[in-house]
């Protein structure tokens, strides 16, 4: 890999198959890798977007934080850095009713009214930051760059053709009790 490491390297139960590693967390933090997702909406006539809209249905649903970072489409703003569950495309859709509750008519017009959240959430592990935003007639998509470190269970590869499955991330100087 070109990087100067020390790795312990644990046999499983004597076999060479799925070896374990043993890293360092500086090490895993060396073998971090760029990854870029894209979230995209559609808006037609069922589905709606933007800040107030979604706020006068939902006024509790996230906090004043975090609508801060959208515009008043409900999208949020290029060079923003995003958190786990922060929201990045505001919308609502109508809500679906079974087909035996509306012809027996028990619905009030409000009800029938009623919208359901249908909004993009950051769902990664790691803060990200939006790289572009993208507003067409028909919708829009946001791109999200994040720097993901090496996690357990991530498979290594060496020059020499070894090959294993991270399974401890110690603290540097430290020796795990137990490996999984």
């Amino acid at each position: 890999l070109g990087m100067n490491a020390r790795v312990g390297l644990v046999p499983y139960k004597g076999y060479s198959f799925e070896d374990a590693l043993v890293i360092s967390k500086s090490f895993a933090n060396k073998l971090s890798s760029d990854h870029s997702y894209t979230y995209g909406q559609q808006f037609d006539h069922e589905i709606k977007g933007g800040l107030n809209h979604y706020k006068s249905l939902f006024p509790t649903q996230f906090t004043k934080k975090q609508l801060e970072l959208l515009d008043e489409d409900g999208v949020i703003k290029p060079g923003v850095t995003i958190h786990p569950n922060d929201p990045l495309i505001l919308a609502t859709r109508p809500r679906v009713f079974s087909s035996t509750t509306s012809q027996l008519g028990k619905l009030s017009r409000a009800m029938k009214q009623s919208r359901h959240d249908s909004s993009k959430l950051w769902d990664g592990e790691n803060p990200g930051v939006v790289t572009d935003v993208a507003k067409t007639k028909k919708g829009v998509k946001v791109v999200i760059k994040t720097i993901n470190p090496t996690m357990i269970g991530d498979k290594v590869v060496f020059r020499s053709g070894q090959k294993g499955v991270v399974s401890t991330i110690i603290d540097d100087g430290q020796m795990p009790r137990t490996l999984d």
